[in-house]
């Protein structure tokens, strides 16, 4: 499936919607599963970051974080499909998500808004 550049999207809800149909067709999402599934990849819009892919489970006990090598694994092959369809992904590496960057562009391997502390200039 070809992606165009996220960063020339216009609509959120459009870029969501796509980003949906790749993880669909690449078996991270059920196709007959409810958006709001709470132990399943969900998709959410984010004002500042864009589209977000999130798939910690809700967990009352507290159990998720048992296994950080599930969540590096999982990291490693949505940032994979997704980097590979031509997005830019960033992903956080404490927390269950990876987004899909909708602000300025990646350029000779840099964000063009990154401090040379290392934070991100959003």
């Amino acid at each position: 499936m070809d992606a165009p550049d996220p960063a020339g999207h216009d609509d959120i809800a459009r870029l969501k919607a796509r980003v949906r149909a790749l993880l669909t067709d690449a078996g991270f999402i059920n196709s007959r599963t409810s958006e709001d599934d709470p132990y399943s990849v969900r998709l959410r819009s984010d004002a500042d970051l864009g589209v977000v892919v999130v798939w910690d489970p809700t967990d009352a006990e507290g159990m998720s974080g048992r296994y950080p090598g599930i969540r590096a694994a999982v990291h490693l092959a949505v940032m994979s499909v997704l980097t590979n369809a031509g997005y830019q992904a960033v992903f956080e590496p404490e927390a269950a998500m990876v987004y899909i960057a909708t602000g300025p562009p990646f350029l000779d391997g840099a964000w063009e808004d990154d401090r040379l502390d290392g934070s991100r200039g959003r």
